[in-house]
């Protein structure tokens, strides 16, 4: 019996000055797929590019359903849906671009597309152009996706504000799109689909009037069946300049209860919240950060570290007490929300103090090289958090300076070990 039950919505409309529709959408709860689609390319080409790219995606994971069931009952690893997705985007990149090569009415024709997995609560989002996706959880709504236009490009290099997103000259000119080239980048986001979630997927002739707190009032709504011809209805209202295409998801307790691993993500985004590194991220950068920590046990008394040891990586407390016991400066606890050893998620350091389990504890931890890769992949986030750990070893090495002058000072060091 699942533990997580998903429901799906589409709906699609012309809008108001446009004489053909050039989006699509897909709707699957039995695979766990949602995508939605906006085309372009003049006359009927964006119809079949959207058309077209909507139908890959969904025809390449079909045809990975053994694969997905084996994720969905444990016996394969969740990560193996982020190669699965990215798979089916190219394909619908090539199977766009390739069309538009053959027939020359179709050439330059592309799309945008953003497309959900989710599988036994593990969510894979993939994500190409300026189409949006947002998650609404306890109230609280969430843009996951970032757009791929100049001019949100602009925006996100400091070079404009972010009021002047919508008005730019740049604002619907596209950086991404599926079909322009052989390949394209695809950004891939996890997260977890816990109950009571909702996810809405739309093209820009919705998101354009949408603020993230109408998100959330919409999203709110108890109607979930009428909230598709709310929508449009807005979106026409507000002035319906392009197609308008959505697809909603709600998800639901099941029959089970829900596994440890869905139960803990609150409170474990939570203790990333609290870290200095992690303080103040969005959400979508929250999610990929979580989905590379491991989560470790360990039992009351069990040594952790001996001075001296080496530790590569970042741990952030869950529950439970650990002791630091340095020889010259004392003992220190740390209790839920702490983090440490920040200071070796660039390379291997030496502990400097002793760390011991004074009541049975559970950590997040984030391995030194998953961090450098998660900051390779995703620069801006990767000058965020690089800079941040800057100024805290900068603040360390000052502390260390008065110490060995004499002075007295806290001891924020602690978090470095």
């Amino acid at each position: 019996m699942p533990f997580l039950q998903i429901h799906g919505l589409g709906a699609t409309d012309m809008g108001l000055t446009r004489t053909n529709n050039e989006d699509a959408f897909h709707v699957d709860d039995t695979l766990g797929l949602y995508i939605v689609s906006d085309g372009m390319g003049g006359a009927a080409s964006g119809e079949v590019a959207s058309s077209l790219a909507v139908e890959e995606v969904a025809r390449q994971l079909v045809a990975q359903r053994a694969a997905i069931e084996a994720i969905r009952t444990g016996d394969e690893d969740f990560q193996q849906l982020r190669g699965l997705l990215r798979k089916a985007v190219l394909a619908a990149n090539k199977a766009v671009y390739d069309e538009g090569q053959r027939l020359s009415q179709h050439k330059g024709m592309g799309c945008t597309l953003t497309c959900l997995l989710v599988v036994a609560g593990h969510g894979m989002l993939a994500h190409v152009g300026d189409s949006r996706a947002y998650l609404l959880r306890e109230g609280t709504a969430h843009q996951l996706s970032n757009d791929h236009t100049l001019a949100a490009e602009l925006v996100r290099s400091g070079a404009i504000p972010p009021e002047k997103l919508r008005t730019h000259m740049y604002a619907h000119v596209l950086s991404r799109v599926i079909g322009h080239q052989t390949g394209v980048e695809v950004d891939l986001l996890p997260l977890s689909v816990l109950p009571g979630d909702r996810l809405l997927l739309c093209s820009d002739g919705l998101s354009q009037y949408l603020e993230l707190d109408q998100v959330a009032t919409e999203l709110g709504s108890d109607d979930f069946n009428g909230l598709p011809a709310r929508l449009i209805a807005h979106a026409n209202s507000a002035g319906g300049r392009d197609n308008i295409t959505l697809v909603l998801v709600e998800a639901h307790l099941g029959a089970v209860p829900l596994p440890p691993r869905l139960q803990e993500v609150p409170s474990k985004l939570a203790a990333l919240r609290r870290s200095f590194l992690f303080q103040g991220l969005e959400f979508a950068e929250l999610s990929r950060v979580l989905h590379v920590c491991q989560t470790r046990s360990f039992d009351a008394d069990k040594v952790v570290f001996e001075c001296g040891a080496e530790s590569s990586g970042l741990f952030v407390l869950l529950e439970g007490e650990l002791h630091l016991e340095h020889p010259r400066l004392g003992r220190l606890a740390v209790r839920p929300g702490r983090s440490l050893g920040a200071g070796s998620l660039m390379e291997p350091q030496k502990v400097r103090s002793r760390v011991v389990v004074h009541s049975g504890a559970r950590a997040l931890f984030l391995p030194g090289e998953r961090f450098r890769t998660l900051c390779r992949e995703r620069p801006r986030l990767g000058q965020t958090l690089l800079e941040r750990l800057g100024c805290k070893l900068s603040r360390q090495l000052e502390h260390a300076y008065a110490r060995f002058e004499g002075e007295q000072t806290e001891l924020e060091a602690w978090e470095m070990f």
